[in-house]
């Protein structure tokens, strides 16, 4: 049995710019939340299972359609299946959108947060007081050098360098109040080869030395993912869909949780990633149209398997 997944939640609405559940098709695009992240995919997936299935019931191959959950923040519908007695799978197809390009490697993401304590004050008494805000600084310094040491360690042969990126920042109450808490949100890429023990190690190991300074535990962990090109799996889907040299995407995806469990994946899928969590969302119609056509190729060869 084979295996084509994609996810069915999506970000949320706020601040988008077009009707964001209407499914508006102009231009030659369908526009809404989720059409390219990853509705496309689910479509695609799914008119093409119905098409192939319909010219010949008797020899439609072996296929399971796994459609998830909470991929976005934490993977959990991918997790519950990979942990569940789920049957035998030589490989799995995730949708997501590759611009129709087959993928077999991405870096995956530990989601973790620094805190920095305080003590509150009126800001009138300052010395009365000690600023949680300012703690932070020497933190954001000290992260800041680790991400450079990132950039400049040997890439991996594929993905390149790991990253890490602090992108939310909270603290303080009021204007007049010296603050007594001040948090940090951090994205830290990670490469296939690297482990969380490893990443939460260089984290204590570049703060250890700033006061009032707490490192909590990660909030999202999802491992890097790679499949070599020679493998049966990648082989086969790189053959169905004439596309010898696989790439990669910049995204985590399923695969972190599903590939290491035992299921050979790999990446494809309409639209353009840049358009994925995008105000204006769309899909082209035309990718749309062709990855429906390219699945049926992938199960038409999986007849064989």
């Amino acid at each position: 049995m084979r295996s084509d997944s994609a996810h069915l939640d999506t970000m949320p609405t706020e601040n988008m710019t077009v009707a964001p559940f209407e499914g508006t098709i102009r231009d030659g695009r369908l526009w809404g939340r989720g059409a390219c992240d990853t509705k496309g995919s689910v479509a695609a997936i799914t008119a093409a299972a119905l098409n192939v299935l319909e010219e010949d019931p008797a020899s439609f191959p072996s296929t399971l359609l796994l459609f998830t959950c909470d991929e976005e923040m934490g993977f959990t519908g991918a997790a519950h299946f990979a942990a569940s007695n789920h049957p035998p799978l030589k490989g799995m197809v995730i949708g997501e959108p590759s611009s129709r390009r087959l993928a077999i490697a991405h870096k995956g993401v530990v989601r973790i947060s620094v805190r920095t304590m305080g003590k509150a004050a009126h800001a009138s008494t300052p010395e009365n007081g000690v600023n949680a805000i300012l703690r932070m600084a020497p933190v954001l310094s000290a992260l800041d050098r680790l991400g450079d040491e990132l950039a400049h360690r040997p890439p991996h042969l594929v993905l390149g360098n790991a990253t890490l990126n602090i992108g939310a920042i909270q603290g303080g109450l009021a204007v007049n109040i010296v603050p007594d808490l001040c948090r940090i949100d951090i994205d830290r890429r990670v490469l296939p080869d690297e482990t969380v023990d490893g990443i939460v190690g260089e984290l204590r190991e570049a703060l250890k030395d700033i006061p009032g300074c707490v490192l909590e535990d990660p909030s999202l962990v999802a491992p890097g993912f790679a499949i070599d090109k020679s493998h049966p799996w990648a082989r086969f889907v790189s053959e169905a869909l004439d596309q010898p040299e696989p790439g990669v995407v910049p995204y985590a995806t399923d695969a972190s949780i599903l590939h290491p469990a035992g299921i050979p994946c790999v990446i494809y899928g309409p639209g353009n990633h840049r358009q994925a969590h995008a105000a204006d969302e769309y899909i082209e119609l035309e990718s749309l149209r062709a990855a429906v056509s390219d699945y049926e190729q992938i199960l038409r060869k999986a007849r064989v398997l």
